[in-house]
């Protein structure tokens, strides 16, 4: 058994490739404890997700549509430059699968397709293009089996090539009302735009911002358990500033600051857990200092002092008035100290005696 597999949304059906010969793969789906049918019956190869000609962030190759109904998956000619052909078929098995990007829809040097999910049981969403950056998000309406190209606002041109994105990052709103996607254009920008999922049109929520997201350091998006808000990170002409948007509303963002600093003395966004404060790192080594301002903007302040080699390991404490924190001398990095301070400033309290590295996680109290 081919270790990619999927289960769709509703948890009652799952999906998985299974080699039937030394080159072939099919696509096994089983329901509910059921006995597995063979949903792809292709006798054909299979995509696997390891293979150098798909972007590694663009996987799974097979999908489920919620209701367990509908399969997608791809198949490939060609050895090492590879015909591909996207697939949907029943997933109990019955009838033909129907390859749906026809020459006349995707021209011949897209070598891309990824990233297949079902908002509902009616469409299929999928990213298609030339590697590495220029790739579209395509709708298919399987009632009508109607091709379209939602991550284009201009009019579609046909055969369709993709868009110039490379998409870094993506998650779908509380509400399941957006899908948004975080687009590097060139490595000029990486803005957010967002897919409505029920027009299937495309809103971009940045335009001209370059927003990090290869490293976790920054923390360039946070969001609260229970809240619709995103707080990000961005920076335009190499100067950086946090901004808030509704997700749930695919609202235009709200700066929340004037020139806070560069990208790279800024780092540990964090947002208090009433949702009142947000907290950040400045500076670089010993000039490091941990601010709090309000989430909804406003004048930062920080709440530690110059002179020690601060770390990036913080916490807020569950009530919000507090937070935890490490340093040390920058002689002994490894030598941490850990203090409580008032989100409002004020004298540290010691907590902990330099020893060791210390790693700092709140418990909730």
């Amino acid at each position: 058994v081919y270790y990619r597999s999927v289960i769709n949304s509703k948890r009652t059906h799952a999906a998985w490739l299974i080699s039937t010969s030394a080159t072939k793969e099919d696509v096994m789906v089983i329901k509910d404890g059921g006995a597995p049918v063979n949903a792809s019956k292709t006798a054909a190869d299979i995509v696997p997700a390891n293979t150098t000609y798909f972007m590694d962030g663009l996987n799974p190759k097979i999908a489920l549509s919620p209701n367990g109904g509908h399969l997608v998956f791809t198949t490939t000619t060609g050895g090492y430059t590879p015909k591909i052909s996207v697939m949907v078929a029943k997933a109990d098995g019955t009838g033909a699968a129907l390859q749906i990007n026809s020459a006349t829809d995707f021209h011949s040097v897209v070598d891309t397709y990824g990233a297949f999910s079902f908002p509902d049981n009616n469409n299929l969403l999928f990213a298609a293009g030339v590697e590495p950056k220029k790739t579209g998000i395509f709708r298919y309406k399987l009632s009508t089996k109607a091709l379209s190209w939602v991550s284009n606002t201009a009019p579609p041109k046909k055969p369709w090539i993709g868009d110039n994105f490379e998409f870094d990052a993506g998650w779908v709103s509380p509400n399941g009302k957006f899908l948004y996607l975080l687009a590097d254009q060139g490595g000029k920008t990486s803005d957010i735009m967002a897919l409505d999922l029920n027009t299937f049109t495309r809103k971009d929520i940045t335009t001209g911002l370059l927003i990090n997201s290869e490293t976790g350091a920054d923390s360039s998006f946070v969001t609260l358990p229970g809240s619709s808000k995103v707080w990000f990170l961005a920076q335009k002409a190499y100067v950086a500033d946090f901004y808030v948007f509704d997700q749930n509303t695919a609202s235009t963002p709200v700066k929340l600051t004037s020139t806070v600093g560069t990208a790279t003395v800024i780092g540990g966004l964090a947002i208090s857990p009433d949702g009142k404060q947000l907290s950040y790192t400045l500076g670089h080594a010993t000039t490091k200092q941990l601010m709090v301002m309000p989430s909804g903007g406003g004048k930062a302040k920080a709440v530690t002092s110059t002179g020690v080699y601060f770390g990036d390991t913080y916490a807020w404490t569950l009530d919000s008035t507090s937070l935890a924190y490490s340093t040390a001398p920058a002689s002994a990095h490894s030598a941490d100290e850990m203090y409580l301070v008032k989100a409002t400033g004020g004298t540290p309290l010691k907590l902990h005696a330099a020893k060791d590295d210390v790693h700092i996680y709140s418990t909730g109290k």
